[in-house]
């Protein structure tokens, strides 16, 4: 029997890995860094100086997926992923889309030390809900949970993650527009329109 196929995926810096090998121990299943196995197996076609991330070959990656779900024996297969839109959706039993308010993420981003110009391509990503609408856009029929992960530790947040696996069903898509106070979505707006500004007239 193949086993149920668990993407976790999230804006980087919202702990997709730390929440991913969590969940992986307390259901035993078998963990991937989808972005650490594509490094090591050299599955990418080139590098993106600007980004600072390597360009995957989709379809080596696929196939390598498939190969795993084919060959695993847990019952589960955690897929730790920021792109969930690789993972072939017929094979997948849950999304989990990892959440954060897009001014904790710049906190996190910019005590990483990144590029202001790569927090800022994150935030904005984390405002519009760049994850969720990608993993919308794969068109399978597994569940999809959204969790914020602002003020949870990873405990919890798993908490939340099993009950909404066992209860098999989508909650509602988290709106960072509608979610955020005001003045603290103003803020978040005219801080990125501030960066991105100053970046094109350089």
């Amino acid at each position: 029997m193949s086993p149920k196929v668990i993407v976790v995926t999230g804006t980087p810096g919202t702990g997709k890995t730390s929440i991913g090998r969590l969940l992986s121990e307390k259901i035993r299943g078998h963990y991937i860094n989808l972005s650490d196995l594509v490094l090591t197996e050299k599955m990418y076609v080139g590098y993106d100086e600007d980004r600072e991330s390597y360009i995957i070959d989709e379809k080596i990656v696929v196939r390598k997926i498939r190969e795993l779900y084919s060959t695993i024996k847990e019952d589960f297969l955690i897929i730790d992923t920021h792109y969930p839109e690789v993972v072939p959706g017929d094979i997948v039993y849950a999304y989990i889309v990892l959440r954060i308010k897009p001014s904790e993420l710049k906190k996190r981003l910019v005590n990483r030390g990144w590029k202001t110009m790569k927090v800022v391509e994150n935030v904005e990503a984390e405002l519009l809900g760049s994850c969720s609408i990608s993993v919308r856009s794969v068109g399978s029929k597994a569940i999809i949970v959204e969790v914020d992960v602002s003020n949870g530790d990873p405990e919890k947040v798993v908490e939340k993650i099993l009950d909404s696996i066992k209860e098999g069903k989508s909650n509602d898509y988290i709106d960072w527009t509608i979610r955020l106070q005001g003045e603290e979505l103003e803020e978040i707006i005219k801080w990125i329109t501030a960066k991105r500004s100053m970046f094109r007239r350089e």
